[in-house]
């Protein structure tokens, strides 16, 4: 995660599932640090007293994931979509952005159709928050999902699975502010 935060990964969101939160915590700790080193932004997927816990800029929430009762996160909030529904609860529950897909074919969700760019372009232009294209994004497809009406993009492996993943966050970088 170091080599893509020094190459200007914007955002990390941490969304293990699997992992107890007496785990979780301390590597969160150690990435909250990371993140603050390099202005980077650190969202918790589903996890609101642990995000609160660890200082965490934003929290996302997953479809599954209920709302947090104000008192266990009151700060900024993403959520997932992958429909009209989706974008209209993310709209409900003041979120800044949804992760609007899987755009492409996606090795996480295998089994998910992909919407592909026409769908992604008519959920993204009447969506009531930004739409942030995620699933099986890389730097050769993120133009196109620009290009279909994404505010921007997400992804895990074209990053994480990277032999250099500074280089591959200069090439999103490259795509998204050209």
């Amino acid at each position: 995660m170091d080599r893509a935060l020094a190459g200007g990964l914007p955002a990390v969101l941490f969304r293990d599932k699997d992992l107890p939160d007496i785990e979780a915590e301390p590597l969160l700790r150690a990435l909250r640090e990371a993140t603050h080193a390099r202005g980077a932004l650190l969202y918790v997927a589903g996890r609101a007293s642990l995000a609160t816990a660890i200082g965490a800029d934003g929290l996302h929430l997953p479809n599954s994931t209920p709302p947090p009762s104000t008192d266990r996160w009151f700060g900024p909030l993403s959520a997932a979509a992958h429909d009209v529904p989706g974008l209209e609860r993310a709209a409900r529950l003041g979120a800044r952005f949804a992760l609007l897909g899987p755009l492409f074919p996606t090795r996480s969700h295998p089994d998910t159709e992909p919407l592909g760019p026409a769908a992604f372009a008519d959920l993204a232009t009447g969506s009531p928050v930004p739409a942030l294209a995620i699933g099986g994004i890389t730097p050769a497809n993120a133009g196109e999902a620009l290009g279909a009406g994404a505010a921007g993009v997400a992804c895990i492996d074209a990053i994480l699975g990277a032999d250099d993943p500074a280089e591959a966050v200069r090439a999103f970088l490259d795509v998204l502010d050209g």
